[in-house]
């Protein structure tokens, strides 16, 4: 994401690929997740530091800050599925709501 390039991004997800979240994302698909969560973003984003990464098979819980070019930071925690070595769905579970909804926000945080 600090290259602001999805390629990479998209040669990781599967072509069926979905993502859920609390942020009206009910299993989205690979395009709607590149508009309404990658480019929607992508401005706001400085970098990301992984805290706890758990994996077991085709399945992966990974924990992350994430610093924004506005001095924010918020924690989320997401569940990889995997299928056919690409990543098949994202669940993601937001941090605390004051960090809500993301690099975007105004509130404190």
């Amino acid at each position: 994401m600090e290259k602001k390039d999805w390629r990479p991004i998209d040669a990781l997800l599967a072509e069926d690929f979905t993502f859920t979240s609390a942020n009206n994302d009910d299993h989205i698909s690979k395009s709607a997740f590149k508009t309404q969560c990658w480019q929607s973003q992508i401005d706001f984003i400085d970098h990301f530091e992984l805290d706890r990464l758990m994996s077991q098979g085709d399945w992966a819980f990974v924990k992350y800050l994430c610093r924004t070019k506005n001095g924010k930071s918020f924690r989320n925690v997401e569940y990889f599925q995997f299928k056919g070595g690409k990543v098949a769905a994202i669940e993601c579970y937001f941090g605390e709501p004051s960090s809500f909804p993301s690099a975007v926000s105004t509130g404190h945080g």
